[in-house]
């Protein structure tokens, strides 16, 4: 993975214009609140220890359904069939940024209500990565990062090697998804052994071993420090991208206002 250290705010616009442009893709953007933090989903961070085969996680996920939705009074059309046939018919990974794929905004509104998820989570724009980078960065954190994704090269290429595989934007189950211009992709690798896609972190398709990985998958970080954070977040601001545009809840919309009263200063 190459990393590229930023000294301020606007170098960081620049260096992601600079690289969005140049790749001539659709890029896809991740703000994470502390440089350290590898790639990581939040099943992963939830038991590191386990290994997870996508049909287990989807069984496991679908057997909460039915309370969920008693105790919420929502509905998920799930056909979890269907899901299966997608993920275990080898050709026909690559049509998930086609269409959308049945069941999965189900899935979707788990991974936006905190259920540990292996999908990880992008944004299209820049500017919405770079909020989360700096709203959410943790106590004791020197840097911030933001990863960028080369989407036109995340491409399936043999089931012997870890495939990151993109979601496309009709697969979101919360508005939450639609607001942060959301993507997930989800990294998998087949077991011959159990005939099954196991889920591997996404740092695996960098580290394949192959000469030619850097050819299928290109992930950039961006680091940039701290200090950053209170023009960054000011700037934001102007562009109305903030706790409230972006989460659209009450909460959302008294952290604004913390902020833009009594946080822009010192934030």
């Amino acid at each position: 993975m190459k990393e590229e250290r930023v000294s301020n705010w606007q170098e960081l616009l620049r260096k992601l214009r600079l690289y969005r442009d140049e790749v001539q893709a659709n890029v896809l953007f991740r703000g994470q609140a502390d440089a350290s933090w590898s790639l990581s989903t939040t099943l992963e961070r939830y038991d590191e220890k386990r290994a997870w085969f996508l049909d287990h996680y989807f069984m496991q996920a679908e057997a909460v359904r039915v309370e969920i939705e008693t105790l919420t009074e929502k509905k998920f059309e799930i056909h979890p069939d269907k899901i299966a046939e997608k993920f275990f018919n080898f050709n026909l990974m690559l049509t998930f940024s086609e269409a959308g794929v049945p069941g999965l905004p189900y899935f979707s509104y788990l991974r936006q209500h905190g259920f540990p998820s292996p999908f990880l989570d992008w944004s299209r724009s820049m500017y919405v990565a770079a909020f989360f980078a700096f709203h959410g960065a943790s106590q004791g954190a020197k840097e911030v990062s933001i990863f960028a994704l080369n989407a036109k090269l995340s491409a399936t290429r043999s089931k012997a090697w870890p495939n990151i595989v993109r979601f496309g934007d009709r697969n979101g189950g919360h508005r939450r998804h639609f607001m942060q211009q959301g993507e997930y992709t989800l990294c998998l690798q087949w077991e011959r052994a159990e005939a099954m896609w196991k889920i591997v972190p996404h740092e695996a398709a960098l580290k394949s071993g192959i000469p030619d990985s850097e050819s299928f998958y290109e992930i950039v970080k961006f680091i940039i420090p701290i200090s950053e954070k209170g023009a960054a977040l000011r700037e934001l601001d102007e562009q109305n991208i903030n706790a409230y545009t972006l989460f659209g809840s009450e909460e959302g919309l008294i952290n604004t206002m913390a902020f833009r009263k009594l946080g822009r200063n010192g934030a």
